[in-house]
């Protein structure tokens, strides 16, 4: 499987003109990669694939790659009617503005926010403030009731929907960094700070899963940024270098992270990493061996599995309050004592509701919907805010990577949280508009030489 991966992420690397941040190889690079780890720990596994899983697999992306290159096809064929020979990456970088009083406002929000939301998540998840490991058991405890219990969380909703603000307001201002850097090779210190800040306080429920989206997004949105700005890449051995050490620096901070958090059952790095890098392959193979073409549904809503953020919304909950009707069916897998978590790649999800069939149909669909929205970011013009069609694609992007890893792209894009995203980054845009005050935004810091 490994080797057919990675001959699909090539033809990806060529068909799509080296363009490393289109939809189709952002999907089979995040299968090339779980399948690295898989073999890696193949042994430990006793990983044999099946034939449907090799086949779900494979197919699967392949099909993603097939329906991405048709759909742009299509795109570039209309677009060209318009602008003949014109390629789609010609739009300028244009450094962009932004208020520094505005900037003040949003670091303010943030840490005002970012501090109550701490308060109440350690007080709900049991844990207290005499000590950091009060602290760590408290957001850790927290993180286990959200996700793995049926309990009511008292957190206050204006506070869970602050630090909502707080994460959109973070890729906002990534989206401003990165374009300035491109544009002038020079970071602002206060625009960065708030990003940051904004990255730390999304991690505060024990959830890291919108602090990895962010990060992700700057890498994105640099990609697309160059492209735009050069019309190609120009990978250098010191470029690559900065590439490599910031990934595994990354692991590490996530490995750090889950200790302090309190997820500290696996000992060394190498095998925590393989958990959530490569042994989802294993729970989809040991599913399929049981489930051959899918689950059972009866007495479950049509797609709960797939739209589970469709009925969990808080409309839908008010309508039925069965909230076992709403769980997803993710059971913790080990093999020979090795824990493998609870995630079987996105198919799992697609097959559980809808067989083989309906897999194949909501594969396209995704891909159709990513390329188009890709296709829109690359030819967005960004002078004076971010483009919508560039900050709806951070969250497509990052779905789309991690679907080795879960499903992502339906629960992201059909949610509540996606349309206050949404939301707030036109409030953003608007005010971002508006002149506040004379004072100019000139305060850099970190220049680098063309």
């Amino acid at each position: 499987m490994l080797v057919v991966l990675l001959a699909l992420l090539v033809i990806c690397f060529f068909i799509f003109r080296k363009e490393l941040a289109a939809p189709a190889f952002l999907f089979t690079f995040g299968f090339a990669v779980q399948a690295v780890w898989a073999v890696l720990y193949q042994k430990a596994w006793g990983l044999g694939l099946h034939t449907n899983t090799f086949l779900v697999i494979v197919l699967g992306v392949a099909e993603f790659i097939a329906v991405c290159y048709i759909t742009n096809l299509i795109l570039e064929k209309n677009y060209s009617k318009k602008k003949s020979r014109e390629r789609t990456t010609a739009k300028k970088v244009s450094y962009i503005k932004v208020n520094k009083i505005l900037t003040w406002l949003c670091l303010i929000f943030t840490i005002v926010s970012s501090v109550i939301y701490l308060y109440f998540a350690v007080k709900c998840g049991g844990g207290d403030f005499s000590s950091l490991d009060g602290i760590a058991n408290g957001i850790s405890g927290y993180n286990v009731m959200a996700k793995f219990t049926d309990s009511v969380i008292p957190m206050p909703s204006i506070v869970s929907n602050m630090n909502i603000v707080a994460a959109a307001i973070g890729f906002w201002f990534i989206y401003i960094i990165v374009n300035n850097f491109v544009a002038t090779k020079k970071i602002n210190a206060l625009q960065t700070i708030t990003a940051i800040l904004c990255i730390l306080s999304s991690m505060l429920s024990g959830s890291r899963t919108v602090a990895a989206t962010m990060v992700l997004s700057a890498l994105v949105a640099y990609l697309i940024l160059v492209l735009k700005k050069n019309g190609k890449y120009r990978i250098t051995k010191k470029s690559a270098g900065v590439v490599i050490t910031a990934v595994v620096a990354a692991m590490i901070v996530f490995y750090g992270t889950a200790v302090v958090m309190g997820r500290d059952d696996v000992n060394d790095i190498p095998s925590y990493l393989s958990v959530y890098l490569g042994a989802e392959v294993k729970n989809l193979d040991m599913y399929l061996k049981k489930h051959p073409f899918g689950e059972n549904n009866a007495g479950q809503m049509w797609g709960a599995q797939t739209f589970h953020n469709i009925y969990i919304a808080p409309v839908v909950m008010r309508l039925n309050g069965n909230i076992k009707m709403y769980q997803q069916d993710q059971p913790f897998r080990k093999y020979h004592g090795l824990k493998l978590g609870n995630v079987h790649t996105t198919f799992y999800q697609y097959i559980y509701d809808f067989g083989y069939i309906g897999e194949a149909i909501l594969v396209a669909i995704m891909a159709i919907i990513s390329q188009i929205i890709y296709f829109l970011a690359k030819r967005s013009s960004n002078s004076k805010h971010p483009p919508m069609p560039f900050l709806i694609y951070f969250m497509v992007s990052n779905s789309l990577i991690l679907s080795f890893f879960s499903e992502k792209f339906y629960g992201t894009i059909i949610s509540t949280l996606f349309i206050k995203y949404v939301v707030i980054w036109l409030l953003m845009n608007y005010v971002s508009r508006q002149k506040i005050s004379s004072i100019n935004d000139n305060y850099y810091w970190l220049p680098i030489s063309q």
